[in-house]
């Protein structure tokens, strides 16, 4: 979003912690997320003993916001509830990208936020999916200070000469056998359960899962061994500008959230990279999902928690070739309005109507 804020005629800077171990720490940001040095990035120390996690939102909202009102910006844009009512307390104006409410109203922040609905200095909230826009003017948050945008991608990222083939011949995945991939986080609302019962079902085709946690990836690989399933590769943690080519290497990308991830509010970025990919998706057939993907049309939407229904889901689009071509088509066709830079502008459009 940095980069596209930039693409659009903004001057950023990006504010971030000063993180303080080794294990914390990237060498090259820039290399690592796949993006164009243009703006630039602002490492905010923790005045000690602030550094600990209970306060690092919290404390980490202040020093930020203090080193803005030394900037004088037109505004501040912020993921961190902190940062907001910090914000407003120092008398600058503010947007906040909610991807989440029912953790925020949790949060020790949420109350002095609610009280600052209608300031002036609070310009607006951006949210994820319509879920999310229900749920805060059910709040009470001013209708009119809204602005639905879903998350995006880095179509650049997707636009690739190299082939299928050649792809799975550099990442030494198996060239002939049918690859059926995931990629994201191993928590179970995620649907991991979902899809290691799947591949117990479907020992011919290789289930591939990229990225997770070093502690998620141990503990499902554990129980992959227990199980006996032969089918199944874990790649581990894949930096984001690398996942690409594990998607376009794939000939199936799923995406089983559980019913359960429902209360999350969610709009996946790994789903807008599948779209990119033209490749098949295979998605669970819930609410969030279905804001941007329709069954049959750039999908195949199946039953939440079912290995079985998966398991069928898969097999369509694997059998059915004419439904594959059409489907991965058109969500290629549908992803190019969810580009950074096309958010980024309907976003700055709505944030000039508010200054």
């Amino acid at each position: 979003m940095c980069e596209a804020f930039e693409n659009n005629g903004l001057s950023v800077k990006l504010l971030i912690p000063h993180l303080t171990t080794q294990d914390e720490r990237v060498s090259n940001l820039w290399e690592y997320y796949g993006i164009i040095k243009k703006f630039s990035i602002v490492h905010i120390p923790y005045p000690l003993p602030f550094s600990k996690k209970k306060f690092k939102e919290k404390y980490f909202g202040l020093w930020s916001s203090l080193y803005s009102k030394l900037l004088k910006p037109d505004f501040v844009y912020t993921r961190l509830l902190w940062a907001v009512n910090w914000c407003l307390k120092f008398g600058i104006p503010v947007v906040f990208e909610a991807h989440k409410f029912h953790q925020y109203k949790r949060s020790l922040a949420f109350p002095y936020f609610r009280k600052n609905f209608s300031s002036s200095n609070l310009l607006g909230i951006v949210v994820v999916s319509c879920y999310l826009e229900e749920s805060y003017k059910k709040e009470g948050f001013p209708h009119e200070k809204i602005f639905m945008a879903p998350n995006g991608v880095d179509l650049k990222k997707f636009r690739m000469e190299i082939s299928k083939h050649q792809i799975r011949k550099e990442l030494r995945l198996p060239l002939r056998r049918k690859i059926i991939t995931y990629s994201g986080h191993l928590n179970k609302t995620k649907g991991i359960d979902t899809i290691l019962n799947c591949a117990f079902l479907m020992e011919d085709c290789l289930f591939l899962i990229v990225g997770g946690w070093d502690k998620d990836v141990k503990e499902r690989k554990r129980e992959v061994r227990n199980r006996g399933l032969k089918n199944v590769l874990f790649t581990g943690f894949v930096p984001p500008s690398q996942v690409n080519y594990y998607l376009i290497a794939s000939d199936v990308l799923i995406l089983p959230y559980t019913i359960e991830s429902t209360k999350e509010h969610l709009c996946p970025l790994k789903l807008f990279e599948y779209m990119a990919s033209e490749r098949p998706i295979v998605a669970s057939d819930i609410p969030t999902i279905k804001e941007i993907l329709r069954d049959g049309k750039n999908a195949k939407l199946v039953k939440p928690d079912s290995p079985l229904a998966l398991k069928e889901g898969i097999e369509k689009v694997l059998k059915d070739k004419n439904l594959s071509r059409k489907i991965s088509k058109q969500a290629r066709i549908d992803v190019e309005e969810y580009s950074w830079e096309r958010r980024a502008q309907k976003i700055i459009n709505f944030i000039k109507g508010k200054l």
